[in-house]
């Protein structure tokens, strides 16, 4: 009797381990797709508080600087084209990127820069002109 007990346990442990199993690639994607999300959402919230630095250091004289950290979970990517700086995220999992861009009062020259862990930066103005400056 204990024994054909201990057996159906052990067949209704296996059953669901192979519907959990037969589910787990759905909750892979859905949890990437969840991250790439959160740090697009991340990566938005950082192009937008540069943005506000830039706007506050027109007001402001020159040698003026603010520190910028960005905290990507994912990995990102920052580089500049005349006017404007651009915050990408990839989600290598899912093959999707997404663009985010700041526009500068000046052109600026920003060396593309890729990372995925904390990283500092500095809007800074120096001759009326406001950079974007690595700082690591």
């Amino acid at each position: 009797m204990r024994a054909q007990i201990s057996l159906e346990f052990l067949l209704l442990l296996l059953a669901f381990l192979a519907c959990f199993a037969l589910l787990l690639p759905f909750y892979s994607s859905a949890y990437n797709a969840g991250i790439f999300a959160l740090d697009s959402m991340n990566a938005k919230r950082f192009a937008d508080s540069v943005k506000n630095s830039v706007e506050q250091l027109r007001f402001l004289g020159n040698g003026s600087s603010i520190e910028k950290t960005a905290n990507p979970s994912l990995q990102w990517k920052i580089f500049s084209e005349k006017n404007t700086l651009f915050v990408s995220v990839k989600s290598a999992s899912l093959g999707k990127e997404k663009i985010f861009s700041v526009i500068f009062p000046n052109e600026i020259s920003f060396r593309e820069t890729e990372f995925d862990s904390e990283k500092s930066f500095l809007v800074k103005k120096s001759s009326g002109l406001v950079s974007f400056e690595n700082t690591d």
